[in-house]
């Protein structure tokens, strides 16, 4: 069973999520809130979120799994604080139960994009170092995508069309796989046209570019990874930008684009949600 059912002395059941937990530290001070309240604060947390903050009310949500809205923030939170991770047990455990909980979600009757979407992105995490276990789970990643954009494309500024794209991209052709590069070409272009805003549509796409045609794309590559480069000089991009500048240097190197200075348009910017 995904969860256990206990009957709380209240006579509501009490949901426990079951599998293995990282301790998270140091917790013991965490501010106090009443937990509708924390449900609605962690719903908008994001890349510069601080991280214990975030640790801070992932814990509070373990204690109180069947809370109203408590599962889907839960698998929010559980990718955050995974994304940031640099010890891979620590960073799979983390998405695992980032899994976990989007299924209690589901479970529960929360069928919605950022659902499917925070399944995709721990599931893959969870995978990512382990190719017999991707390549198990590119269905299901697919499956878990197409459902996120076929009820909002635009979350996380056209985020399951960006890692749908990226899927489509890395994954083996048939018939080993589902890799199709112009499923993926299609995707990222049409997320960088989209939500310009957001750096790694920029660098995803300059990546599917190189693969699909190489020199021919290397001025609209180098343009594209100039234009993240610019992006990742906001504010908002801060807590995520060491990150992505190291995936942007992979692509600029595998194509051999000599970094550029910064550029960015606020002229180009669109409203995109970060939800």
């Amino acid at each position: 069973m995904l969860l256990l059912l206990l009957l709380g002395n209240s006579g509501c059941p009490q949901v426990v999520l079951p599998g293995e937990k990282i301790d998270l530290g140091g917790l013991d001070d965490c501010p106090a809130s009443r937990l509708e309240e924390l449900v609605i604060q962690a719903n908008t947390f994001y890349i510069n979120t601080p991280t214990r903050q975030i640790a801070c009310a992932l814990e509070r949500l373990r204690l109180n799994a069947g809370a109203t809205g408590a599962a889907p923030v839960a698998a929010r939170l559980c990718f955050l604080v995974a994304d940031r991770e640099r010890n891979a047990a620590r960073r799979e455990k983390l998405a695992s139960e980032g899994i976990r909980w989007a299924e209690l979600a589901l479970l529960q009757g929360t069928d919605n994009a950022a659902v499917h979407y925070y399944l995709a992105l721990n599931l893959g995490l969870a995978v990512r170092s382990h190719a017999a276990l991707a390549m198990k789970n590119l269905k299901r990643l697919e499956s878990t995508l197409k459902k996120a954009c076929q009820q909002d494309c635009s979350i996380d500024y056209a985020g399951p069309m960006r890692l749908l794209g990226m899927l489509y991209l890395l994954a083996p052709p048939w018939p080993k796989g589902i890799g199709d590069i112009d499923k993926a070409l299609e995707l990222l272009e049409r997320a960088v046209h989209d939500y310009p805003q957001h750096p790694l549509n920029h660098v995803f796409y300059a990546r599917a570019l190189w693969e699909a045609e190489e020199d021919d794309a290397r001025e609209q590559i180098a343009q594209h990874l100039q234009r993240a480069r610019g992006l990742l000089t906001e504010a908002k991009w801060r807590g995520a930008r060491q990150r992505w500048l190291e995936e942007l240097r992979r692509v600029e190197r595998e194509a051999g684009i000599k970094a550029a200075p910064p550029s960015a348009s606020p002229a180009e910017a669109r409203p995109g949600s970060n939800s």
